[in-house]
């Protein structure tokens, strides 16, 4: 696909594939707990983020056991200390999904994360620091996914917003 079969819809030049260096971010969040005339970071957290300097996201777990989710794999996209973008999959605990589990790359900043499979929490899902003391994504109850309102851009990248 070229430009000129697009016409004036570069918006969607990288979306196309025609580039296999561009690619297309969709990028969503909420916040369920924002007060009236007041501005906050969205995010499931509801509280003011924490935007660690060095990779300091080190672990998942539940704030509750669920034994539907023991075993259960979270799959998560972020940048790691390098600020290279990464995707991996953490499997939770087979015994308490309370017991933190550690990722193999610890991430500096986190994009989305999401439960493989369909079994939705029934307590919160959290990627926590090594001291469990600071959550970076905050995955409530019922939803399978986080809903992180930012991204950043990884090292070498370069990014161009159209909406």
């Amino acid at each position: 696909m070229t430009l000129r079969k697009l016409g004036n819809q570069l918006n969607l030049y990288p979306a196309s594939g025609a580039d296999p260096n561009l690619m297309s971010v969709n990028q969503y969040g909420r916040n369920p707990d924002c007060a009236a005339d007041a501005s906050e970071e969205i995010w499931n957290g509801s509280v003011v983020y924490s935007w660690p300097a060095t990779a300091l996201m080190t672990h998942v777990s539940q704030t509750t056991d669920q034994e539907a989710l023991r075993g259960g794999t979270v799959h998560i996209h972020g940048l790691d200390g390098d600020w290279n973008l990464i995707e991996q999959d953490v499997t939770l605990n087979g015994t308490l999904t309370t017991t933190a589990v550690e990722l193999l790359t610890p991430l500096l900043r986190v994009h989305f994360a999401e439960i493989n499979g369909t079994v939705a929490p029934d307590s919160t899902v959290r990627l926590h620091n090594e001291a469990e003391n600071i959550d970076y994504f905050v995955m409530p109850i019922g939803n399978n996914t986080t809903a992180l309102g930012w991204y950043t851009v990884p090292a070498n990248k370069v990014a161009y917003m159209t909406r």
